[in-house]
């Protein structure tokens, strides 16, 4: 009784207008699709809904916990049956996240920010506390991860997000259904080892999202720049070398993203042992003795030896696997320049 009650008090004076950001006064959680308040700037909608929940619990004594100001996603109308004031199953009011805890961390110009709430009003009301009290001014570029999912890099080629509303704004909009949902593990953990620019790397998680994530961390706090030059194996295969042949990968998600190319479905499984291999040969006049239990491991282990050796420009390679007769590969015209394209010719022998 007291429930139909209220959702009649409610009914009552609703605001409306076209604007960026709609608050909902709501009841036990019901969406009544009344008292409605909409502003250009999320501040003052919820400042208006506050102001009204506040009134409400004061005039009928109700407990904090009945009211509650919500944000809403754009009304809509469909064909169907639906929720809310739309009329179709995606239409209407659509109140935003679904149960849980939601969690922004990352960066703001270089400034660490940490926030968490149980709804996107909560945390976009810390948002702004924060914001107004750290000193953020003239912000054009941000890096933030939304429940776990992958670091996204937002920027503003043209002007500022001058305002704490503003910043703010732009952290709601990321706030997503999608994101909002914490990305799923991957079937296997993934481990991500190589070099970023000579400078050794080695990641872990057990989502690509978290693989990712630990990345864009650890190239930050690195201070690694205007890379063109990575190798990557991932969960035991094979190293890929990635090379910018124009310009540079110059921010930590621009890296992270080719690192993220190679974390496929094909890779997400790792390497089993397919039985014991030994390849001894020389390389130009440098001997070398390998050995691995898959293709995939004797070959990393050679480009590890050929990077550590610091061999570049070779021209000839004589190999023996597990006692094999030893075969010379030798390139007529110009060099194998790099330690990918090297160890191809140490493994030529068992390569399907």
């Amino acid at each position: 009784m007291k429930k139909t009650v209220m959702t009649a008090l409610l009914a009552l004076g609703s605001l409306h207008a076209a604007a960026d950001c709609t608050v909902e006064l709501q009841y036990q959680g019901t969406i009544l699709g009344q008292n409605v308040f909409s502003s250009f700037e999320c501040r003052e909608a919820l400042k208006e809904c506050k102001k009204t929940q506040k009134s409400y619990e004061r005039n009928h004594l109700l407990p904090k916990e009945d009211l509650s100001c919500v944000r809403l996603s754009s009304t809509g109308t469909g064909t169907g049956t639906g929720t809310g004031t739309g009329t179709g199953d995606d239409g209407g009011y659509d109140p935003y996240p679904p149960t849980g805890s939601i969690t922004v961390i990352g960066e703001i110009e270089n400034k660490s920010i940490s926030l968490s709430g149980y709804s996107t009003t909560e945390v976009y009301n810390q948002c702004l506390n924060i914001i107004e009290s750290g000193s953020f001014y003239n912000v054009d570029e941000m890096v933030l991860s939304i429940n776990g999912h992958k670091y996204e890099r937002a920027y503003k080629s043209s002007g500022y997000w001058s305002s704490a509303e503003s910043i703010c704004n732009k952290i709601d909009s990321m706030m997503t259904y999608d994101r909002l949902t914490p990305p799923m593990a991957s079937q296997y953990p993934i481990t991500v080892i190589g070099k970023i620019e000579n400078r050794s790397v080695n990641f872990y998680g057990n989502s690509v999202a978290e693989v990712f994530n630990s990345c864009v961390e650890t190239v930050d706090a690195g201070s690694f720049h205007n890379v063109d030059e990575m190798m990557i194996s991932v969960n035991g295969h094979k190293y890929e070398r990635m090379y910018k042949s124009s310009g540079y990968w110059g921010t930590a998600v621009s890296i992270c993203n080719q690192v993220d190319t190679l974390m496929n479905s094909y890779r997400a499984v790792p390497v089993m042992p397919t039985g014991y291999l030994n390849a001894v040969g020389r390389i130009e006049s440098r001997n070398f003795d390998l050995s691995g239990e898959s293709v995939d491991e004797l070959f990393n282990k050679c480009v590890e030896f050929v990077d550590s050796s610091s061999l570049h420009n070779v021209d000839e390679v004589y190999v023996s696997i597990n006692n094999s007769r030893r075969q010379r590969f030798y390139k007529s015209s110009g060099y194998w320049g790099s330690s990918v394209s090297i160890c191809n010719q140490v493994i030529r022998p068992v390569a399907n």
